[in-house]
C-alpha cells in the first residue's frame, strides 16, 4: 500500500494532502505515510469515486456509439406496437434488439421465445442481419421480388412465393418470413462489419 501511496504523492488531488513521508530509519523503527489516517482514508475514497464516474462515462459513450450504429426510426418495439427506444436492448442471435421500455424488456428476457417472431423481423428491419435464400422454399432469391413486412424487406425466389406473401394478413406475413422455420430457411445471418 505505501508503493501505491507513495506514487499518488504528486498527483494528489486536493492542495495541502500531499503524503508526508519519513524515513523508515527513525528512532521508532515505525513508517509513517501520513500523518492523518482518517482524512487520507476519505481522499482515497474520493479518488475511488472518480475513477468509477469516469468508467461509468466511457461505458455510456461505448455504448451509445454501438447505439448509433443501429437506426431506430420507424422500428417498433419487439414486445409492443410502440417505437423503440436505443437505451433499452437486449442482446438476441449476436445483434441487438429494441424495446419501448423496461417492461417490455422484462418479458422479453422471461420468454424470448414468445416474441422470436418480432425479435426476427427487427434485426433485418435495423439492418443487422441479412437475407440469402427465400424464406418460403430456401430458394436463390431474385430482384424484382421485393416484399416489405414489418419495416424489413424481404426477397423471394419467384413471383409465386412473393404472391403468397402479399395475400397474406400482416401477422401471418410475419409469421410466414419471419417465423424461427423461415428465419432460418432464408438463411438470415449477422453482417459482417465492414473492415
Amino acid at each position: 500500500m505505501g508503493g501505491f501511496l507513495t506514487l499518488l504523492g504528486p498527483f494528489w488531488p486536493k492542495k495541502g494532502l500531499t503524503p508526508v513521508f519519513t524515513s523508515p530509519y527513525t528512532a521508532t523503527g515505525n513508517v509513517s505515510i501520513f500523518h492523518d489516517p482518517l482524512r487520507i482514508e476519505r481522499e482515497i475514497m474520493i479518488v475511488r469515486k472518480l475513477m468509477l464516474s469516469a468508467l461509468a462515462v466511457l461505458a455510456v459513450a461505448g455504448a451509445t456509439v454501438v447505439a448509433e450504429d443501429v437506426k431506430l426510426e420507424g422500428i417498433k418495439c419487439v414486445v409492443a406496437p410502440r417505437p423503440a427506444d436505443a437505451s433499452k436492448s437486449a442482446d438476441y442471435k449476436g445483434g441487438k434488439v429494441y424495446f419501448c421500455c423496461g417492461n417490455c424488456a422484462g418479458k422479453f428476457a422471461g420468454d424470448s421465445a414468445k416474441f422470436a417472431t418480432t425479435a426476427n423481423a427487427q434485426l433485418v428491419a435495423t439492418k443487422q442481419f441479412e437475407q440469402k435464400s427465400c424464406p418460403l422454399s430456401g430458394g436463390a432469391i431474385k430482384d424484382g421480388t421485393e416484399v416489405t413486412v414489418a419495416g424489413a424487406t424481404v426477397k423471394f425466389c419467384c413471383n409465386n412465393c412473393q404472391g403468397k406473401v402479399k395475400a397474406a394478413e400482416e401477422k401471418a406475413q410475419l409469421d410466414m418470413v419471419f417465423g424461427e422455420k423461415a428465419f432460418e430457411k432464408a438463411g438470415f445471418a449477422k453482417v459482417k462489419p465492414k473492415s
